[in-house]
C-alpha cells in the first residue's frame, strides 16, 4: 500500500494553509488562494524528490547531517549481486575522519583549508599517497550529492575542487606498497588445506584472472559451452553498472576443474558451501581413528538449527575467510606475540585473493 501523501490542511486561528512533512509545519499562505495550492504541490514534491524527508536549507546544516543521509544513501546503492561493495567501507572510513573534526561544523564554513586540515590528519594516520587523494574525492563526492539535494550550496563544492592532488615525492604522505603475485609454491602450500571445492575454485581464479565475486557467481546458465572454448559471462561485474560486458574464456585446464560442479539445474551457482562442508566432514571421517561403535556417530553432533547454516554460494567474504584460514594452516603464527606482531607475521607470510566483483 503505497504511503499516504500529507494533505492540505487549515489552520483555523490564523486562516493559514499548512502542511506538515515530516514533523515541520509548513504554512503556505491564506488558505484556498490558488499561491497556497501551487506551493502546497511544490513542498509535497519536493518532499517526495527528497526521499520523503524535509529539505533543510544548506546555511541552517552541520556537516553530521549530510553525512549521515550520505551513508544511508550509499548503504543502498554500492549494492551488486545482493552484496555490498567495498566502497561503502572507504566511505565509511571518510566520513568518520569528517565527523571527527568538524561533526558540529556550518556545511557552509567548510572550505579548502578544512580540507587540508583532513588530509594532514591522513598523513598522520599512516594512509599511503595514492588511497589519500582518492579518500579526497570521495569527500568531493559527499559534497556535490549534497548539492543535487539543496543540502550544500554549489561555491562549497567549487572551492574544495581547487585543492591539489598529493603528488609522488612532493608530500610527506608515504607511497603505497606494491603488490606482488604471490609464488606457486606458496599457493600450493595452502591448497593442501582447502576442501577439493575451494580448491578448486582457487585453481580457477589462478588460472583465468577473474575475480573472487565473479568466481563465485558462477552457473551453469552463464557459460556458453558450444566451442572448444568455453565463454563465461557473469550477470554482474566489477562494470556492468557503466553497460559493459565482460567474456572470461575457459579453456582445457579451466573446463577440467569446472566439469565436476556443473548441475542439471543451470540456475544453480556451482561452487556450494553445502557441498565444501559437507567434503570437510567427510575428511574428518576419513581420518577418524576411534572405533564407529564409541564416540560419536557420523552425523549425531550436527546441530539441527545452527546459528549459521551453509548458504547456496560464498560471498566474498566467506570465501576470503576460507582462504585465510589455510594461510593459518599452512603458516601458524608463532605463539607469545602480541595483537601488532600477529597482524605483521600475517601480513609477511598470508596471501590475499583479488576479491572484487
Amino acid at each position: 500500500m503505497p504511503a499516504k501523501t500529507p494533505s492540505y490542511r487549515l489552520h483555523r486561528a490564523t486562516g493559514q494553509a499548512l502542511v506538515e512533512l515530516s514533523g515541520k509545519r509548513i504554512y503556505l499562505g491564506k488558505h484556498g488562494t490558488p499561491e497556497s495550492l501551487q506551493r502546497y504541490a511544490r513542498e509535497v514534491a519536493a518532499w517526495q524528490a527528497n526521499g520523503r524527508t524535509t529539505v533543510v536549507l544548506a546555511e541552517d546544516l552541520t556537516i553530521a547531517e549530510p553525512c549521515d543521509q550520505f551513508m544511508a544513501h550509499a548503504t543502498g546503492y554500492y549494492v551488486k549481486s545482493g552484496e555490498q561493495t567495498s566502497e561503502t567501507a572507504n566511505f565509511l572510513a571518510v566520513v568518520r575522519l569528517l565527523m571527527k573534526l568538524y561533526g558540529d561544523v556550518a556545511v557552509s564554513q567548510f572550505g579548502v583549508l578544512e580540507l587540508r586540515v583532513i588530509r594532514e590528519e591522513m598523513i598522520a594516520l599512516g594512509w599511503a599517497r595514492t588511497s589519500i587523494n582518492r579518500a579526497v574525492g570521495r569527500i568531493r563526492r559527499i559534497f556535490r550529492w549534497g548539492v543535487g539535494r539543496a543540502m550544500v550550496k554549489a561555491d562549497v563544492v567549487q572551492a574544495l575542487e581547487c585543492v591539489e592532488p598529493l603528488k609522488r615525492g612532493r608530500c610527506k604522505a608515504k607511497e603505497p606498497i606494491p603488490v606482488h603475485a604471490v609464488p606457486d609454491t606458496v599457493v600450493n602450500a595452502t591448497l593442501l588445506h582447502l576442501s577439493p571445492t575451494l580448491r578448486a575454485m582457487v585453481e580457477l581464479q589462478r588460472l583465468t584472472g577473474m575475480r573472487g565475486g565473479e568466481l563465485t557467481a558462477m552457473r551453469g546458465r552463464d557459460l556458453d559451452m558450444t566451442g572448444e572454448t568455453w565463454v563465461y559471462t557473469p550477470e554482474e561485474h566489477k562494470t556492468s553498472h557503466h553497460g559493459c560486458s565482460r567474456s572470461i574464456y575457459l579453456g582445457k585446464r579451466a573446463k577440467a576443474i569446472i566439469s565436476p560442479f556443473l548441475k542439471a539445474d543451470t540456475s544453480a551457482y556451482l561452487f556450494s558451501p553445502a557441498q565444501a562442508e559437507a567434503e570437510r566432514r567427510a575428511a574428518l571421517h576419513a581420518k577418524r581413528v576411534t572405533p564407529l561403535h564409541i564416540g560419536n556417530r557420523p552425523g549425531t553432533n550436527k546441530s539441527d538449527c545452527p546459528k549459521r547454516p551453509p548458504g547456496d554460494r560464498y560471498d566474498s567474504a566467506s570465501y576470503r575467510r576460507a582462504v585465510a584460514r589455510a594461510c593459518e594452516l599452512a603458516w601458524p603464527s608463532p605463539h607469545g606475540l602480541s595483537k601488532e606482531e600477529k597482524a605483521r607475521w600475517r601480513k609477511e607470510h598470508h596471501w590475499h585473493l583479488v576479491i572484487g566483483a
